[in-house]
């Protein structure tokens, strides 16, 4: 199974329009902010769906930056960027919750704001991190309108995201309201129609439920 395997359609086609040169810089330099700090953040959410050419529609999306702990978080904010972005933070500190705790902010190089989540999940740092390295690491050159973006950023493999949504509260609560609308349903059945009939995709799943209950 190919976890690099991406769409007929590059990705950012699925991106609005007006966001998409946004977009491209915050990821180049959250490239250069992984490759100066290490293993600070890992890509969690839709958007790795995305970025790995399992989902393909168009929405406003956002980013979920998952932190290993509080100070990896800490410093990770207070690492120097890039004088050409503008990052807002929308809470005046960490919110803190019974199962997660995050930190709502907006990036910018031109045009719209995107939304950027800060968040720690006690414990799925380590989940996500648990596969080789090659497996976790996504490096691509994007060419867009002439101009060339460079990435290489930590990304949830889908086998990850598929195991974290089927054992989620959240996800047991949408199938029971039966609601075929909801946002985890729909991530689901796509990781399904496009790893389901692939053994090596039903193993990788098994031995992560496995780790998850071991750990």
């Amino acid at each position: 199974m190919d976890e690099d395997q991406v769409a007929e359609t590059p990705w950012y086609e699925h991106v609005i329009p007006r966001g998409r040169h946004n977009l491209l810089n915050i990821l180049v330099e959250l490239s250069r902010l992984f490759e100066q700090k290490g293993e600070s953040f890992i890509i969690i959410g839709a958007f790795s769906l995305l970025i790995r050419g399992v989902l393909t529609y168009t929405v406003l999306w956002d980013l979920d930056l998952l932190f290993k702990d509080r100070e990896s978080m800490d410093k990770f904010i207070e690492a120097p960027k890039s004088p050409e972005v503008e990052i807002e933070h929308l809470d005046e500190k960490l919110m803190v919750g019974k199962t997660i705790s995050s930190l709502h902010t907006a990036w910018r190089f031109t045009g719209n704001w995107l939304s950027v989540d800060y968040i720690l999940l006690p414990g799925d740092f380590d989940f996500y991190r648990a596969n080789p390295e090659e497996e976790i690491t996504l490096k691509s050159e994007v060419t867009f309108e002439g101009k060339s973006y460079r990435l290489n950023l930590p990304v949830a493999t889908p086998w990850d995201m598929i195991v974290k949504k089927l054992l989620s509260p959240r996800f047991e609560r949408e199938l029971e309201s039966r609601d075929s609308l909801s946002v985890d349903v729909r991530h689901v059945f796509h990781l399904l129609s496009k790893y389901g009939d692939a053994p090596a995709f039903w193993e990788r799943v098994a031995k992560k439920a496995a780790y998850l209950k071991q750990s």
